[in-house]
């Protein structure tokens, strides 16, 4: 058990990247929510007209993989236990490149909306 000396306070810079990142990501979606009219319909809205490639999509399930739950602890669990969890990283790396070269291409030529859809091909 730590004393309350020991418990350390958020710093101005602290501060300052942090409502940086919420004003950086909030002003993100605005702007794309605004941008060309926004989603006119739920075809733009769900899967934004198959316009994008595999890249954002691949990153998008990478993200997927990383929740704000990770991001704040594994910092704290490498401190402690060491570098482990990039062996981790390197197999979402990988498996991200996996599914954006085979996977993605494979799935859209086939217009689902969801992964979901598969299940109810015959």
């Amino acid at each position: 058990m730590t004393s309350t000396d020991d418990v350390r306070r958020l710093g101005a810079v602290d501060w300052f990247i942090f409502v940086g990142m919420l004003i950086l990501s909030a002003s993100t979606g605005v702007y794309h929510a605004l941008a060309k009219g926004g989603q006119q319909n739920l075809s733009q809205y769900l899967i934004g007209d198959r316009s994008m490639s595999a890249l954002p999509i691949a990153m998008s399930y990478f993200v997927t993989y990383t929740s704000a739950t990770a991001i704040t602890g594994y910092p704290a669990d490498v401190y402690l236990f060491g570098m482990q969890l990039g062996v981790i990283y390197i197999g979402y790396i990988l498996g991200t490149v996996v599914v954006m070269f085979l996977f993605i291409p494979f799935i859209r030529q086939f217009n689902f909306i969801s992964i979901y859809e598969v299940s109810l091909v015959e």
